[in-house]
C-alpha cells in the first residue's frame, strides 16, 4: 500500500447536507493538497459509474487538451491495451459498486498498477488485501458531494505521474470559482430563472464535447434532487436523428425541455454547428433554454456550469420538498 498522504476523514465536514455540495471548490482544493509518491506512467484509465463518473469525465475533458493520455470507462469491460506501464484508477465512493468491483477482479490479471479511490466497502478490502494503492475517501459523505474531492485527488495523482497539467490548471482558478459560487448565493436570480423554466419538466441537457462532464453532472443532479428522469448529450454527437426527434412536436411528451450549456469554444466550425442546430430547431418552434458561461478559461467555465446546475436542481428540490437524498453508489 502506498504511503501517500490520504484525505483525512476528520478534515472535511461529512454531514449529508445540500450545503456540502456548494463546498465544491473547497473540496477540489483539499484534494489538490494531497501528495502522492512520484512514478512513471504511460497512461491512465479511470473506471467510474454514477455520480462519481462526473469527476472522471471532467478529468478526461480537461486532459484532452494536454499531452498525457487519460481515458474513462463506465463498465467492467477492460480495454485490451491496459497492461504493464499503465495505471488504472477504480472509483466507487461506497466501495460496493458492482461494476467497479467486477472490473477490479478482471484487472487483477493484468500487469497494470491499480489505484482504488473509495471510502471502504468491498473494493477497499480487496485493495488492502492485495496491497494495491488505496486512496481513502472520507466516510459519511455522499457520492455526489464527494465529486469535488475526487477531482482534486485525481489531479494530484496525475501530477505524481509526471502530468501536472490538470493540477496546475485547477490551482489557478479556484479563487475565481469560489467567487462565482458566492455571487450565485448572494444573487440567485439567474438560478431561480432557470429553475422556473425546468420545474415539473424533464430536462435534456446538451453541451459541446469539451465540457460534457457538466451536462452529465446536471443530468445526475436532476435525477437525484427531483426523483425524476433527466437526460444529457454532447454536440456534435447530437446527430441528424436526434435533431429530427427534437423537431417533432412531442405531443406525447410535452414536458420535455432542451437545455444547452453554452460556452465560447473558440472553434469556428463548432460555433457554426451550434448556430445551424438552433436555427433548424427554431424552424420547428422547439424552444431551447440556453445557459451561457462566457468565461474564456474552458476549465473554469466547465466547473461553473457544474456548480450552476447543482444550484438549479437543489432549488427545484427545495420547492418540491423531495425528501429522498442520494442513491448509494
Amino acid at each position: 500500500m502506498s504511503n501517500h498522504k490520504k484525505a483525512s476523514p476528520f478534515s472535511i465536514r461529512t454531514k449529508a447536507d445540500p450545503k456540502q455540495i456548494l463546498e465544491f471548490p473547497e473540496l477540489i482544493e483539499f484534494g489538490l493538497k494531497t501528495e502522492f509518491p512520484p512514478k512513471k506512467s504511460k497512461g491512465v484509465c479511470i473506471f467510474a459509474v454514477g455520480p462519481t463518473s462526473a469527476a472522471a469525465q471532467f478529468v478526461v475533458d480537461v486532459s484532452n487538451r494536454f499531452p498525457f493520455c487519460v481515458l474513462s470507462s463506465l463498465d467492467e469491460r477492460i480495454p485490451g491495451w491496459i497492461g504493464r506501464g499503465n495505471d488504472v484508477v477504480l472509483m466507487s465512493y461506497s466501495g460496493n459498486t458492482e461494476k467497479i468491483v467486477n472490473a477490479y477482479g478482471c484487472l487483477e490479471k493484468r500487469a497494470c498498477d491499480i489505484h482504488c479511490m473509495t471510502s471502504d466497502g468491498i473494493l477497499g478490502e480487496k485493495c488492502k488485501e492485495r496491497g494495491d494503492d488505496y486512496i481513502q475517501l472520507p466516510p459519511g459523505m455522499t457520492p455526489r458531494s464527494a465529486v469535488g474531492l475526487e477531482i482534486g485527488l485525481l489531479a494530484s495523482l496525475l501530477k505524481s505521474f509526471g502530468a501536472p497539467y490538470l493540477h496546475d490548471a485547477l490551482s489557478t482558478i479556484l479563487d475565481d470559482l469560489k467567487a462565482y459560487r458566492d455571487s450565485l448565493v448572494k444573487d440567485p436570480s439567474e438560478v431561480q430563472k432557470v429553475a422556473d423554466a425546468l420545474e415539473n419538466r424533464i430536462p435534456a441537457i446538451y453541451s459541446i464535447v469539451d465540457i460534457v462532464a457538466a451536462a452529465k453532472r446536471w443530468k445526475l443532479s436532476f435525477d437525484e434532487d427531483t426523483d425524476a428522469p433527466a437526460f444529457y448529450g454532447e454536440i456534435p454527437e447530437f446527430d441528424h436523428n436526434e435533431i429530427v426527434g427534437w423537431a417533432d412536436p412531442n405531443i406525447h411528451a410535452r414536458n420535455l425541455e432542451m437545455v444547452l450549456l453554452r460556452i465560447d469554444s473558440g472553434i469556428p466550425e463548432l460555433e457554426y454547428v451550434l448556430k445551424s442546430m438552433m436555427e433548424v430547431l427554431d424552424e420547428y418552434d422547439r424552444k431551447i433554454i440556453c445557459v451561457d458561461f462566457p468565461e474564456k478559461n474552458m476549465t473554469l467555465a466547465e466547473l461553473e456550469a457544474m456548480l450552476f446546475g447543482d444550484m438549479v436542481s437543489l432549488e427545484i428540490r427545495k420547492r418540491r420538498g423531495v425528501q429522498r437524498w442520494e442513491r448509494k453508489q
